[in-house]
């Protein structure tokens, strides 16, 4: 059986049903797609932490 856990700020909760499923599991697949690379992503954050010092 196929599930979701979502964590929130002060609890999570396990999604079971098949149809959410199927929605939790389409969202991932599109924010994966949409992420950079991961030395993009340090080169972005790095970036924004160079900017906040000025």
């Amino acid at each position: 059986m196929d599930f979701v856990h979502v964590e929130l700020m002060t609890s999570d909760v396990y999604v079971e049903d098949e149809v959410s499923v199927a929605e939790y599991s389409a969202a991932y697949d599109v924010l994966a797609e949409l992420a950079y690379p991961p030395e993009r992503s340090r080169e972005t954050i790095a970036g924004i932490m160079e900017s906040l010092k000025r």
